[in-house]
């Protein structure tokens, strides 16, 4: 099958290199520094040897007369570009180098000695499409399987590390789904993050595209949320806190995630909710200033506009978080359903109840947090940044407590549930909701406001909503 790369290689240029300008006095000259490889190599034009150098920054390769001329002559993107590492032999002497493949042609690089090619190779490898990952990975064993591939747990050759190996069978898949690889590959290079599965190489062969990914050892957040079902208002604070700081940084990278649900969210020590990775970004995608309107995400955790087919912003990866700290606090789903559809019609309705049995024993603080994170309306959703600086999170992030003669509570609007639907093993005495609270801080001697009583509707428990959540997975894509 064809490299699946070429035509992202194609869009960047019509020729192997691009020109900043013909005229020298109008080049560019480029800064030195800590995030770029720099040196001289030395190629091959109209059969004599050339010695110039270049400058090797994110995914370009720029081409510049010396060390003392740093002006850009001319550059390339090598980011779908294939990486052929190469020694020759010639009257007894090794010659090393590198071969750099592109749709529109190849060029080959020599370096002065081994040590010299083994300081480019880091930053090529991990800019670049390689190939024979056999060389430098085993494959130890399956871990995961999906509909187009496998994921492997793999080990790197040269220093015995562990690694995750995403494998895609490149028959298997339609062409837009390709593009969606590809796509993953450009948004994952872009956002390195300690809280990102981070992505290490890519691999193409004639059969497949392998990604090798960090190897997170703490499995699912949804295999945690299955065994332990909640957990306390300190740890569930201390997981929003790093998210939210990780939903900022991917808004300064202008990336919407779009799939976000504990499925997505790795652990790296198991059982502890503090320490996570996000993976798969299948889904993601940069915004623009018009907005996004691809339907797309998993039932239960879509932000409601998208399912309105509006245009949407970050906010939709806010409204998902809040699902997941609902479910995280509760122990329960907030869009409850036997099938898919059923969640579906819920999560758009977006009617969102916080019941006495499974909130009485959380704070009233904790649950207008997540109510203000699951506001139907994305003007009046907190954004990442607002959510930081809620108190609720502060004060449990920090560790202190509520000062309780400060509390003063204003009602949210919580939809009322009919009495009549509530489930025929309701219990007495459980049938009064929660009353929620907003936070103020008001007159000490101001009364406390309370909600209207309400009663608990069908529930289903978070194991079964989950489980037909997994078999709907990547649900909803529409093009």
């Amino acid at each position: 099958m064809p490299c699946i790369f070429d035509q992202p290689d194609d869009d960047f240029c019509e020729t192997f290199w691009a020109y900043i300008s013909r005229k020298a006095s109008d080049r560019q000259k480029i800064t030195l520094n800590s995030s770029c490889h720099h040196g001289y190599l030395t190629f091959l034009h109209k059969g004599n040897q050339k010695r110039r150098y270049f400058i090797l920054k994110d995914s370009f390769l720029y081409y510049c007369k010396s060390y003392k001329d740093l002006r850009i002559i001319k550059y390339t993107n090598i980011s779908w570009k294939r990486l052929e590492v190469f020694t020759e032999t010639q009257e007894k002497l090794e010659k090393f180098g590198f071969k750099i493949v592109g749709s529109r042609g190849s060029m080959d690089f020599y370096v002065d000695n081994e040590d010299s090619l083994a300081k480019w190779l880091p930053s090529l490898q991990q800019q670049m499409i390689n190939i024979d990952i056999e060389d430098d990975y085993i494959f130890i064993k399956e871990v995961g399987k999906g509909n187009f591939g496998y994921v492997f747990e793999g080990e790197c050759i040269e220093n015995r590390s562990k690694v995750a190996i995403k494998s895609i069978t490149k028959s298997m898949v339609k062409r837009s789904y390709l593009e969606r690889i590809v796509k993953e590959i450009e948004i994952l290079r872009k956002i390195r993050h300690p809280y990102i599965v981070n992505i290490l190489r890519v691999y193409e062969s004639e059969d497949c595209v392998h990604l090798v990914l960090d190897y997170v050892e703490g499995g699912e957040l949804y295999q945690t949320i299955l065994h332990k079902s909640k957990f306390s208002e300190r740890k569930v604070a201390k997981f929003a806190n790093k998210f939210l700081q990780l939903m900022v940084f991917m808004q300064e990278k202008n990336i919407v995630h779009r799939d976000l649900k504990p499925e997505n969210i790795l652990l790296v020590n198991k059982n502890r909710i503090t320490n996570f990775k996000l993976c798969d970004f299948g889904f993601a995608e940069e915004a623009s200033d018009e907005g996004l309107d691809l339907v797309c995400g998993s039932p239960g955790y879509v932000a409601p506009e998208i399912l309105n087919q509006q245009k949407y912003y970050f906010k939709a990866d806010v409204f998902s978080l809040g699902i997941i700290l609902y479910i995280l606090l509760s122990g329960r789903a907030p869009f409850s359903g036997i099938k898919a559809a059923e969640i579906l019609k819920k999560n758009k309705k977006c009617h969102i109840v916080f019941y006495n049995k499974y909130w009485r024993n959380i704070s009233p603080e904790a649950a207008a947090f997540v109510s203000k994170l699951t506001d139907i309306s994305p003007l009046s959703r907190y954004s990442a940044v607002e959510a930081l600086n809620d108190k609720w999170l502060q004060m449990n992030h920090k560790k202190q407590k509520f000062n309780e003669a400060e509390k003063t509570f204003i009602p949210l609007e919580i939809p009322v549930v009919s009495p009549q639907t509530r489930d025929p093993d309701w219990q007495s005495g459980n049938d009064k909701i929660l009353s929620i609270y907003d936070m103020k801080k008001l007159s000490k001697n101001e009364p406390l406001k309370k909600l209207t009583e309400m009663r608990r509707p069908s529930n289903t428990h978070i194991k079964g909503v989950i489980k037909e959540l997994r078999m709907f997975d990547l649900a909803l894509m529409k093009r």
